[in-house]
């Protein structure tokens, strides 16, 4: 017993597989935006995206000590964003300390989206194809002869 998800080319209009390509622009922008809006807030943030942490950012305020980790979701227009599992795990543990800053409209006109507490939210389990199976049968049916 299985289970695939068919989805449409990724570069095909509103196509369903956007959402799990990486856009390493998109990515920029939304993370340059994000850190410029917690300065502009009176926070100091710190890129932490390369130390896998499960999220992007911690954010600092300098004068209360509070902290908050971010994951920082970015779209070149408005679509649906996924959370890894380590990324999921990482904010169910940190609960009010964890925010998703959802960047919609990043080759436009970059727009914030603010989330406290995302594991909270109604979200959706996104399955993704990691291994192809064969059989033995498979195997035996399908043998090249004569090698």
């Amino acid at each position: 017993l299985g289970s695939a998800w068919v989805l449409p080319h990724p570069g095909a209009p509103q196509a369903v597989g956007r959402m799990m390509m990486r856009d390493e622009e998109v990515e920029r922008i939304a993370m340059e935006a994000v850190m410029a809006f917690e300065r502009k807030a009176g926070w100091d943030p710190l890129d932490v995206h390369e130390e896998n942490r499960g999220y992007d950012i911690l954010s600092r305020h300098p004068e209360t000590g509070l902290e908050r980790a971010i994951e920082v979701k970015g779209c070149g227009g408005v679509d649906a964003v996924c959370l890894t599992r380590h990324e999921h795990e990482t904010a169910r543990k940190l609960g009010r300390d964890y925010w998703l800053y959802v960047v919609y409209n990043c080759h436009t006109r970059p727009e914030i989206h603010r989330i406290q507490d995302p594991a909270r939210l109604p979200l959706e389990p996104v399955r993704v194809i990691e291994r192809w199976r064969v059989r033995p049968e498979t195997v035996h049916r399908h043998t090249e002869e004569g090698v």
